[in-house]
């Protein structure tokens, strides 16, 4: 199953951290953006999958992929294919530039 969250739904599952990994998708090139704290970096590109795997990411992991380049879709592409191999529960949000930690939480 593969679904798009909320800003809200995202901002709860990052301050909860709980049973879920982190993956950021956004092209760090394109947009010079801090990371999350505890959240992989991986860009979409074709070693993607070989990237999550290495990261011992599974395909029973709660999986939720983000991308804060409200231009980019990436984060429903790399979903997708997560999805195709199998992945059970993948999450995707797709943000942007102003979606920032601060002091009490999310922006």
């Amino acid at each position: 199953m593969m679904y798009e969250i909320s800003k809200e739904s995202f901002k709860q599952r990052l301050e909860e951290r709980l049973n879920f990994q982190f993956i950021d998708v956004t092209d760090t090139l394109k947009n010079s953006i801090e990371s999350y704290k505890d959240v992989h970096r991986v860009l979409f590109n074709t070693q993607f999958l070989a990237e999550i795997k290495s990261k011992n990411i599974g395909i029973n992991t709660n999986v939720i992929i983000f991308s804060l380049d409200k231009h980019s879709k990436d984060a429903k592409k790399a979903a997708e294919l997560l999805k195709s191999e199998g992945f059970h529960f993948v999450y995707f949000y797709i943000g942007n530039p102003e979606d920032v930690i601060l002091e009490k939480g999310l922006n």
